[in-house]
This record gives structure tokens, sequence and C-alpha cells, in this order.
């Protein structure tokens, strides 16, 4: 091989090693971009503090969101806070909206707070919001808060309407709860607290859909709330619509926090379903629906409120 030869392959080596270590520098520096985009969304909105008029009772609510048709998003409560209950809300809340609940409900670690919605029948584009409340009592860890409470659950059989509903147990006062469907095609109807029991229904719409709905409830030691002097009440308010889009909002006085939301959408006709629950510091509202077909019926928003006992 001539010496021009051996010189020409000699800079199209340097060059070949050149060229890839300059690839390797720009994917070096895309993946992070790439990376952070991923870990973006869900995105963070908001943190709302307050307590109640005594500086005891301490919430904290949590605002994440992220935009499609078929969505999923999990919330967790700051370090500290106890996971006491949570919202959702598939926005935006108008009459064309084709979006509605599937999922609103705690996890076992009493940290993280799971939502879901889903478009129905149409395609739709919407955002949901997911809301994680949590509690933090003065003179107590989260660990001993957490040691001290329990996620009771049951679920329903498959059906086209699912319904079922969970009990805590006598030792337990009920501060929270929510309902999952196991199925996209089967919307969200109500998801509430009654006495010492959590509710929880969904419906098919237009096209069968059979699902089966699990109710979760929430328990924290009536022997706590009795040591630290406290109390939890639950409130509840209903409109009525003719039809179309409705919502019901519920307010607690500023001796109060809210504490965890609970929602009803009752029908008369083809059906109504659940838009958004959404919890805030001193009160919630709730959204309903009908799509396709007018129909009629209630709207109602349930608060657990907390506060130290006056």
């Amino acid at each position: 091989m001539s010496k021009s030869m051996s010189l020409l392959w000699a800079a199209l080596l340097i060059c070949m090693t050149a060229c890839k270590k300059e690839q390797a520098i720009q994917d070096s520096k895309l993946s992070p971009v790439t990376t952070a985009r991923k870990a973006a969304s869900p995105l963070l909105k908001s943190i709302e503090y307050g307590t109640d008029w005594s500086g005891t009772v301490q919430i904290a609510i949590v605002t994440s969101y992220t935009t499609g048709t078929d969505l999923q998003l999990d919330v967790k409560v700051p370090d500290g806070y106890a996971l006491i209950g949570g919202g959702a809300v598939a926005s935006p809340l108008v009459s064309t909206s084709a979006a509605f609940l599937t999922a609103a409900y705690p996890d076992l670690d009493y940290t993280t707070w799971h939502a879901a919605s889903t478009d129905h029948m149409h395609t739709f584009v919407h955002t949901l919001y997911g809301y994680a409340i949590g509690l933090k009592v003065t003179g107590m860890t989260k660990q001993e808060l957490t040691s001290n409470m329990w996620l009771f659950s049951n679920t329903s059989s498959v059906a086209s309407h699912p319904a079922t509903s969970v009990t805590i147990e006598n030792a337990y006062t009920l501060i929270g709860g929510g309902a999952k469907v196991a199925s996209d095609a089967n919307l969200l109807v109500y998801s509430y607290p009654y006495g010492t029991s959590w509710f929880a229904a969904s419906k098919d719409h237009e096209v069968s859909a059979p699902a089966s709905i699990t109710a979760y409830a929430l328990g924290l030691k009536t022997a706590v709330l009795e040591q630290k002097n406290l109390e939890v009440v639950r409130d509840s308010i209903a409109t009525v619509t003719s039809g179309g889009i409705s919502s019901a909002s519920i307010f607690a006085d500023t001796t109060w926090v809210a504490g965890s939301p609970g929602a009803l959408a009752t029908y008369k006709g083809a059906g109504r379903m659940l838009q958004g629950i959404a919890p805030h510091l001193q009160d919630a509202t709730v959204t309903s629906k009908d799509l396709d077909v007018s129909d009629s019926g209630t709207t109602a928003v349930y608060a657990l409120k907390i506060r130290k006992k006056k």
C-alpha cells in the first residue's frame, strides 16, 4: 500500500471516530431532556395548606393533572401527612364534554390517591385533575397516625350497573373513601359516605359493558379521635337538574377543614354520570352530566369535615 493511501485511511479513521464522539455527545445532551419531559407528566399544579380553628388538625391538598383521552393519575400527599381522601375532575366541565370519571380511590400506602377518567362514545381530549388530601395531627407522627388507620374494601359482582358498599369495623370512625370501576366503558355514578359505610356504583351507557366496582373506606381508630378531642361530621347538599351538566357545592366554616368529599348522581332515564369530585380546604364541589340523551336527576356532594371540638 502506498504512503499516500495509508495517510488517507488514517484520516478517514480519525474522522469516523470524531463523528461517533460528536454523536455520543449529542445523544447525552438529548437524553436528559427526554427523561425530563416524561417525568413532567403528570404535572404538579398546586398544594393548599390549611388548619382548623385550633391548629391541631392540619390539611394539605395536592393537585396534579394530565391530558389525553383515557387517563390515570397518581397523586401523593406531602411527607409527614397521612392520606384521608381525594378527588378527580375531568375538565373542561362543559355541556359538550364526553369525559367521565372511572376511579377516585385511596392506596393502601396511606400516601397515594388514584384517579382515572375516560371519554365515552365520542373522542374527547380532556384534562384529568387528581387531588390527594393529607392529614397531620399536632403531637402525632405520620407513622403514629397510619398505625391507627385501616383501609376497608369490598368488590361487587360483574353487572351493567354494579353497586356495592363497605362498612368499617366498630373500633373505627369513617374519615374517607373512594371507588374504582374495573372497566373504562363503565362510568362512576356515585361514591359517598353514609354512617359507617362508603357506597359506590357505576353504569354502562348506550353500549353494554358489564363490570365490577370496588368501594373503599378509610377508618381512623375512634380512640385516637377521643384522645385528641377531635370530631368528624358528615355534611351533604343536593341540587336538582332537568338535564345537561349540573353541580352541587358544600361549604364549611373556618373552624373546620373539609376533609374527604363524596359524590352522588341520580337519574330517571338513560343516565347521569360523575365528571368531577373537587375538594378544597373549606368546600367541595361535585359535577354530573348526561350524554347524548337528556336526563333529569340530582347531583349531591358530601364532605367529612374535621376539627378539634370547641
